[in-house]
C-alpha cells in the first residue's frame, strides 16, 4: 500500500462448499485434477505443503494454493485478515457472489458507489459457466464439508458484521 495508499480492493465471495466444488470440477474439466473429490480433499494439505507459508509469505508462489488450495482457499477469514495487515478495512468491499450472479446491476452499482465512479449499464453475461451433477459420493462429501465450514463461516460472520447465509445453501 506504500505505492497506492488509496487503492481500493473488492472481494467477492462465494459459499465455500460451492466454491470448492466449482473449484473442483473446473479442474477435472482441464484435465489437472486426476482424484475423486474425496481424494483431492485428503491430498490438499500434502499438495500445498512444499510451497510453505502462504499467509506468512508474501514471496510464495500462490500458483499451487489457487490449483489444489481447495479448503484452504475457502476459508475467507484467513485471507480478509491477511489483506488488513495491509489495506484499511475501509477501503475494502466484501460482496457475495451469489448477489453477483442474482443481480449483476444492483452489485455493479454498489462497486460504482464504493469506488465513486459513475455506476455503468452493460449486458452482463456468465463467463466461465460449468455445468456438473454430484454423485452420491460427492453429494456426502459436500454435507462434510457444509459442517466443516460452519465454525469458519461464524469467524468470517464475525469478522465482517454480517451473516452471509450460507449456512443453509
Amino acid at each position: 500500500m506504500q505505492t497506492t495508499p488509496q487503492a481500493k480492493v473488492i472481494v467477492l465471495l462465494r459459499d465455500p462448499t460451492q466454491r470448492i466444488l466449482s473449484h473442483y470440477f473446473h479442474n477435472r474439466r482441464l484435465g489437472i485434477e486426476p482424484f475423486t473429490l474425496a481424494e483431492a480433499l485428503a491430498l490438499e494439505s500434502k499438495r500445498l505443503e512444499k510451497e510453505g507459508a502462504l499467509c506468512d509469505d508474501p514471496c510464495v508462489n500462490p500458483w499451487t494454493y489457487h490449483r489444489y488450495g481447495y479448503v484452504t482457499e475457502s476459508k475467507y477469514y484467513v485471507h480478509l485478515e491477511r489483506l488488513w495487515r495491509y489495506v484499511p478495512r475501509e477501503q475494502t468491499l466484501v460482496l457475495r457472489s451469489e448477489d453477483f450472479f442474482a443481480h449483476p446491476r444492483e452489485v455493479a452499482h454498489q462497486v460504482a458507489k464504493f469506488l465513486e465512479i459513475e455506476p455503468w449499464e452493460t449486458e452482463w453475461q456468465p463467463y466461465n459457466v460449468g455445468q456438473y451433477t454430484l454423485s452420491d459420493m460427492e453429494q456426502s462429501v459436500a454435507r462434510e464439508l457444509r459442517i466443516y465450514f460452519r465454525p469458519h463461516n461464524q469467524r468470517l460472520y464475525a469478522l465482517l458484521g454480517r451473516d452471509l447465509g450460507w449456512e443453509d445453501a
